[in-house]
């Protein structure tokens, strides 16, 4: 690099500062620090009126630092967090998506004005990571389980009588989070009394045709595939773990069903512009579409299953030092 130091943000959950393990992101800020002068942002930190964040400093023992209020500039911003679980209502807004559109523009913004030279993942593909993004695109040519958006409730007590049972979900979340499954018309009907009440709005969410498998999960740095895996019995919003929950790692062991699913997922990583993330399946249907914060670690309690972090520390090391 002749004596180079590239300049590198990298967003993540305020948890790591405040000394949780987080063994995903851990091991890529520890691996950064080394090569490069490195400022690490705590996603609640963004100020999105002045355009500013707060950045720290990694020191002895994996502990940080504050460094103060900088506006970021130099030559990569990578973005390992978009704070989906955070009260929006503490920077200002009144609906959670909000704060997603604001923090993305940011990242444009800084982009556009030659500040940061890259941001990974690019702006659009954390943009397509919404789960409504898959009503947007073909469920026949990427295999992705029927999605589809309301605009009205009478639109979503149509969408039950052609489809069955659905599952909402907000189109910007994680975990689990404020998804619900609507088996009923009296379930539709109490889902949008619940909204009245709600910051939220129906169009904050999409609905997908429910279906039932196993889960698989593919993982991805750079674009390809890292590794994957596959859990039977896995609780639910709405259940607990079954008695035969199992989880494993997916390779080539499986046969012509692991190669049709990375198949699939190998394309849509592709068409969704996804740098680093998960391509998420139930049964032999994409679900959802992972970016920001995705772990790259399994465990069945503490026995690792897989661990596909050297894949993306390495891609993110590459980054920083060509």
């Amino acid at each position: 690099m002749n004596g180079h130091r590239k300049k590198v943000f990298i967003t993540v959950n305020p948890d790591l500062i405040k000394g949780k393990r987080l063994s995903t992101i851990r091991s890529v800020v520890s691996a950064l620090d080394k090569i490069c002068d490195l400022r690490v942002i705590p996603v609640d930190s963004y100020n999105f009126v002045k355009k500013t964040v707060v950045g720290y400093r990694r020191v002895a023992g994996g502990h940080f630092e504050k460094s103060g209020t900088l506006k970021p500039a130099g030559d990569l911003w990578i973005v390992y967090s978009d704070g989906y679980w955070l009260d929006c209502t503490d920077f200002g807004f009144s609906r959670r998506l909000d704060f997603l559109d604001s923090q993305i523009e940011l990242h444009e913004e800084s982009i556009r004005s030659g500040r940061i030279s890259a941001v990974v993942n690019v702006p659009q593909a954390e943009k397509n990571c919404l789960k409504s993004w898959l009503a947007e695109i073909s469920d026949s040519q990427f295999n992705t389980v029927p999605t589809f958006l309301a605009k009205t409730i009478l639109e979503v007590h149509q969408l039950f009588l052609l489809h069955g049972i659905l599952v909402a979900k907000p189109s910007w979340g994680g975990s689990g989070f404020g998804i619900q499954k609507l088996i009923s018309t009296e379930a539709i009907e109490k889902f949008g009394e619940i909204l009245k009440t709600s910051s939220e709005k129906l169009t904050d969410y999409c609905f997908q045709k429910y279906v039932i498998g196993p889960e698989k999960r593919f993982w991805y740095a750079d674009g390809q595939f890292a590794a994957a895996r596959i859990t039977h019995g896995r609780h639910t919003p709405w259940s607990h773990d079954a008695a035969d929950f199992k989880v494993a790692a997916y390779d080539a062991s499986f046969g012509s069903d692991f190669e049709n699913d990375k198949n699939t997922a190998d394309r849509l990583c592709q068409r969704a512009l996804i740098s680093v993330g998960s391509i998420d399946f139930i049964g032999s249907l994409v679900n959802e579409i992972n970016g920001a914060g995705t772990t790259f670690t399994q465990y069945h309690g503490f026995l690792k299953i897989v661990d596909a972090r050297k894949q993306l520390v390495d891609y993110f090391v590459s980054l920083a030092s060509s």
